[in-house]
This record gives C-alpha cells, sequence and structure tokens, in this order.
C-alpha cells in the first residue's frame, strides 16, 4: 500500500490563486484565505476517502485502488509531465 501515488491535485470545488484575474473557473465561491483553503481541502479529502469509486473505470487505480500500472511507471510518467523526466 505504501507504494501507491498519494497526491491528489485535481479537486473540484477549490479554486484559489494570489492573482485572481476574474476568468478562472471554480465552482462555487473561492476560498479568501490560504486556511479558508486548507478548511475545504480537508473536507474533500475525507470525502474521497470513503468514496465509492466502483463506478469510476478511468484512472490509473483500480476500484480496490490498486494501481493498473507499475508504480514506477507511474511515476515516471508524472515526472515527465512535470518536466523532472
Amino acid at each position: 500500500m505504501s507504494e501507491l501515488p498519494i497526491l491528489l491535485t485535481e479537486c473540484g470545488a477549490i479554486g484559489f490563486s494570489h492573482e485572481v484575474h476574474g476568468d478562472e473557473f471554480a465552482y462555487g465561491q473561492w476560498p479568501t484565505t490560504e486556511q479558508e483553503l486548507q478548511k475545504r481541502f480537508e473536507a474533500i479529502a475525507r470525502e474521497v476517502g470513503h468514496a465509492n469509486v466502483q463506478q469510476e473505470i478511468n484512472g490509473v487505480l483500480y476500484v480496490d485502488r490498486s494501481a493498473k500500472l507499475p508504480v514506477e511507471a507511474i511515476r515516471k510518467i508524472m515526472l515527465g509531465i512535470a518536466g523532472g523526466a
């Protein structure tokens, strides 16, 4: 279990930026402080931890949250996105 990816960086309803230009999109009201952002993220993380992902077949994990690919392959692909590979 410790070899699974641990980051979930795409969370709906958590729009936040120090430089808002007016054309950014987020669901609901934007948090006005980092503390409010953290509270919203914590709430969503709790929900994700309890979510039934059975209907979701897209992505790199199976229903039991085991990786569909070797974790090292996922890591290499993700590092490539970030320009680190």
